[in-house]
């Protein structure tokens, strides 16, 4: 008796996602050698991946890192992942117990040529009280700048 995969909206807007498994991938890289027309694909084990974003400056070009959700033992988790290295980097501000993040953008430092210089914004919902709000990371730290509240 599988929970579905993908955001279950309407347990969401009620508050119960409890027994939400997450949905994702698995991560993989592709890689053309434009010489030859050879395909590569490089697989990461055991990483199920969500809501994927790069930073937009390198759209079409090898990149090294990508923001998204991952499910941690059965709680989601905003993270930035190093395709080179395979290190995985969590908010750790994030008190999993009730906050669910969820739709996170890559927001690019317009005078940077760092691939990781910007921020990622995130909504966040805290469970308990069906409340959300925006969150403000730092993408390169992945540590917290800011939090926006919205109104109830």
């Amino acid at each position: 008796n599988e929970p579905p995969v993908g955001f279950p909206l309407r347990q969401a807007k009620s508050g119960d996602v409890e027994d939400w498994r997450g949905g994702g991938g698995e991560v993989r890289r592709f890689g053309m050698n434009v010489t030859t027309g050879e395909i590569t694909c490089e697989g990461w084990p055991d990483n199920c991946f969500d809501e994927p974003k790069i930073n937009p400056k390198v759209d079409a070009q090898r990149h090294k890192f990508s923001w998204g959700v991952i499910d941690d033992n059965g709680m989601l988790r905003l993270t930035k992942q190093d395709h080179d290295t395979h290190e995985v980097f969590k908010w750790m501000g994030q008190d999993t117990s009730r906050e669910l993040p969820w739709q996170p953008v890559f927001v690019p430092e317009p005078y940077s040529d760092k691939e990781d210089a910007g921020v990622l914004l995130s909504f966040v919902r805290d469970q308990p009280t069906g409340n959300n709000f925006c969150v403000v990371l730092d993408a390169a730290t992945m540590e917290e700048q800011a939090r926006i509240h919205f109104p109830e």
